[in-house]
């Protein structure tokens, strides 16, 4: 055989061996979505934060691989964000929200997280259009409405966070969150409408007595770190209201 005909053989051989060898990018998503769900069972499992750091790789390698199929990316780069943002890296989640919004842009979830990234960096406006268009494509979803309700609270929008936890509690019916109530109640102090605040906070000590009552016999050493708080809450109503009636 020619030298060089020999030569060229022997590489391309060389290039066929090192192409099957290679992981595809889809191999490695299926690898990354395997891993994270193992992860978060151990989450459920021992309640603590596991370290998502192998299935960040994971996710980079099958996107750095360049064959992922449109939806598939879309699907990475969401993913990561959302381990990012369990890790408290709110700036890279952000930066694979926005290029994964730009593929897709009908995704609930990916406007919730990078709503929630905004809000936590205190960029309430940007927060909002994102809770804005999440809510517009899941109307009913409780805790869509929840987190607007905090923007709307947090940008002084007392009217429109009381309709939000609203309309978040009568998805909810018939369950009933001791969470929401005291976030409402927040609000109604804030606008000065002290016995609507203390109607929420006393209904939130009931749900938090009848939940520790569920979890142990007695019902009452478990409830204590919960109801402090509360308690503290209906002590400044109250106060509040007794000033204002002077």
């Amino acid at each position: 055989m020619n030298p060089t005909l020999k030569l060229w053989s022997f590489l391309l051989i060389g290039f066929i061996s090192l192409a099957r060898g290679a992981t595809s990018g889809e191999e490695l998503l299926r690898n990354a979505l395997a891993t994270e769900e193992e992860l978060r069972g151990k989450t459920s499992l021992f309640e603590r934060q596991p370290d998502f750091s192998q299935a960040i790789e994971l996710y980079s390698k099958a996107l750095a691989a360049g064959d992922l199929s449109s939806a598939n990316k879309v699907m990475a780069l969401l993913n990561r964000a959302g381990l990012y943002v369990a890790l408290g890296n709110c700036q890279a989640a952000v930066k694979d929200l926005d290029e994964s919004l730009s593929l897709e842009a009908n995704q609930i979830k990916a406007y919730a997280l990078r709503g929630s990234c905004r809000r936590q960096g205190k960029a309430y406006g940007e927060a909002l259009a994102d809770f804005n268009k999440a809510v517009a494509l899941a109307p009913r979803d409780a805790f869509l409405l929840r987190e607007r309700a905090a923007v709307h609270a947090a940008l002084s929008e007392h009217d429109k966070a009381v309709r939000d936890y609203t309309g978040s509690l009568r998805i909810l019916r018939p369950t009933e969150s001791s969470d929401i109530l005291l976030e409402r109640g927040d609000v109604f102090q804030a606008q000065g409408k002290h016995e609507r605040a203390i109607e929420d906070y006393q209904r939130a000590v009931q749900i938090v007595k009848k939940n520790a009552a569920k979890l142990s016999p007695g019902g009452k050493a478990s409830d204590t770190s919960q109801l402090r708080p509360i308690y503290a809450r209906l002590a400044a109503a109250y106060n509040a209201l007794a000033e204002r009636n002077k």
